[in-house]
């Protein structure tokens, strides 16, 4: 293999570890969260990518979620409507 193709094989390789899903895939892996009530928070330029693969793979066992992206919080999924917290953050974002 030449130097450039070994290049470019560390650099995609590198790309696709940091990739959001990889990333989220691996940090849940082998973890048991429990019975108790599992809340998902995901912020930052690949809050849905991350919040999407974190939903996949728990299903169900999200009871409620926020995700958020600079400047405003974009959605609430299965949102508890009675924090007191998601009635500040609405109110802000208007």
């Amino acid at each position: 293999m030449s130097m450039r193709k070994d290049a470019q094989q560390i650099i995609s390789s590198a790309i696709q570890a940091a990739l959001p899903d990889t990333a989220v895939k691996k940090a849940l892996e082998g973890h048991s969260f429990g019975s108790g009530r599992l809340l998902l928070i995901s912020a930052g330029k690949a809050a849905w990518q991350m919040a999407a693969c974190a939903s996949s793979l728990l299903g169900d066992r999200i009871e409620a979620g926020v995700v958020r992206y600079q400047p405003l919080v974009l959605e609430c999924f299965r949102e508890l409507e009675s924090h007191p917290l998601m009635a500040r953050v609405r109110a802000r974002a208007r």
